[in-house]
């Protein structure tokens, strides 16, 4: 690392969203955006590293940076803000930067944080010089160049006469994980598809167009090169979509490439429950390789449904939700549902949901249950408040402008506490101590946390905050 090297940097985290688990702190999660932005400078000839904050203490990070880089960086650093809950350590980290080299030029992003207020990001972080609002795929090279941030083409910072967001993106990065000295305590992914459209009331895509599917050569190119950086076979990638909803012809076309070029992999995608409802594409992508399939269920409760607007028709909703789940399991393909304890949430919506899990259960690998979070701290998130409020729910507090989110109280009934307790409840019921450690390791735990010190983990944690059953 020298003093033209362009720094990326994944703002971490001073603790785990899920303090309760003692596993959290153990997952790496990958800001495959920003790797994606880093391996376009790269591929441009630039000298770029990227480094993720993870858990670690902002300022010893920053230090150990600063002993790498001993000058101001000529290139400004890019900050990349992934959770409104890294916004603490990123305060810390900048400051402590800022305070040896202040001649330091750093740019913001983060899409789901910024949104497009630069004066909120600047207020948590004020030693940013620049926000950018959106993706960058088409304008990271021009941001490199500081004189000319008011007048880039295809802007759409804080700092643009005029402001409009890029233009659909014609094709997707191809990662380089060499760009990450610790490449190997992740998992790997590939984005195959950004976007969705489904109109889900809670979801922040629900706006965006559904996009294209990556080329399945790319893929197949990309998954050969990853390889090659891991120096092993046996890596697990994860096809990054919001909603994975792959044409016949595509999973056709992938298998084909996959067979072409030798390529045996094992690899997880995420899609909802209704999305996945043609058998035979299934069985191609069984046959190519997919095992884990994170399916966006998010409750069973026709009611609950309705208020999602995850659809206008439950029942047909729960029919492909079953039958996508008992194909996964003849398949040998691991189905992990995602349950969403939703505003208005009572303890009939919530038996309908447990009912319908135990129901399935033999198709279930595992479980991942989370209570509603408001993110957000605009007039599009007061409105969407009140909404909520409608069905019964309120904020905890009123603080939600300052942090950039809120917990809920679901209901008259069920407070933000009932609903952790009953998120563990629910998990317990649905999820042994292997399960998990299956599901995770093969996305998301280092390959250096074996089984038998993630036994060691648990036997000494409390029960109690476990979000599986101990065996």
């Amino acid at each position: 690392m020298n003093k033209n090297t362009i720094i990326f940097v994944s703002a971490g985290l001073n603790e785990p969203k899920k303090n309760g688990n003692p596993l959290a702190s153990y997952h790496s999660y990958l800001n495959y955006g920003l790797l994606g932005l880093a391996s376009i400078l790269d591929k441009k000839g630039y000298d770029v590293i990227l480094l993720h904050g993870k858990f670690s203490n902002p300022i010893t990070f920053a230090q150990e940076l600063l002993q790498k880089v001993k000058t101001t960086p000529t290139y400004p650093l890019f900050l990349s803000i992934p959770s409104v809950f890294a916004l603490d350590w990123s305060k810390s980290f900048l400051k402590e930067l800022k305070a040896k080299y202040p001649d330091t030029k750093i740019i913001v992003g983060g899409r789901w944080v910024v949104e497009n207020d630069g004066a909120w990001i600047r207020e948590k972080l004020e030693n940013t010089n620049l926000v950018v609002f959106g993706t960058a795929e088409k304008r990271i090279e021009s941001l490199l160049t500081i004189s000319d941030w008011s007048d880039i083409p295809i802007s759409y910072t804080d700092c643009s006469k005029n402001a409009a967001p890029e233009k659909k993106l014609e094709q997707y990065p191809e990662y380089n994980y060499k760009l990450m000295p610790d490449f190997s305590s992740f998992q790997p992914s590939i984005e195959v598809s950004r976007g969705c459209g489904s109109k889900c009331s809670f979801c922040l895509e629900r706006n965006m167009p559904l996009m294209k599917l990556k080329d399945v050569n790319q893929i197949t190119r990309e998954i050969i090169n990853t390889k090659k950086v891991y120096g092993k076979e046996d890596i697990t990638p994860y096809f990054e979509a919001s909603v994975f909803r792959p044409t016949l012809s595509w999973a056709k076309d992938l298998n084909s490439s996959f067979k072409e070029n030798n390529l045996n992999v094992k690899w997880r995608a995420e899609t909802r429950a209704d999305s996945l409802t043609n058998e035979e594409i299934l069985e191609i992508l069984a046959e190519t390789g997919l095992k884990v399939l994170d399916i966006g269920l998010e409750t069973a409760s026709p009611t609950q449904i309705n208020r999602m607007k995850k659809s206008t028709n439950p029942d047909k909703y729960l029919t492909e939700a079953s039958n996508l789940l008992k194909v996964c399991r003849n398949l040998n393909i691991w189905g992990k549902v995602n349950i969403l304890l939703y505003a208005g949430e009572s303890k009939n919506t919530l038996k309908e949901t447990t009912d319908w899990l135990e129901e399935h259960r033999a198709c279930i690998k595992g479980v991942s249950v989370n209570p509603l979070f408001v993110y957000g701290h605009d007039n599009n998130t007061i409105r969407y408040i009140e909404e909520l409020k409608l069905l019964g729910a309120k904020p905890t507090d009123d603080n939600f402008r300052n942090r950039g989110y809120c917990q809920m109280h679901l209901s008259p009934d069920i407070s933000f506490d009932d609903s952790e307790n009953i998120r563990i409840e629910i998990s317990q019921s649905f999820m042994t101590d292997d399960d998990y450690y299956d599901l995770k390791s093969f996305s998301y735990l280092p390959p250096s946390l074996t089984k038998e010190k993630f036994k060691e983990i648990i036997r000494n944690a409390n029960p109690d905050t476990l979000p599986f059953k101990r065996t």
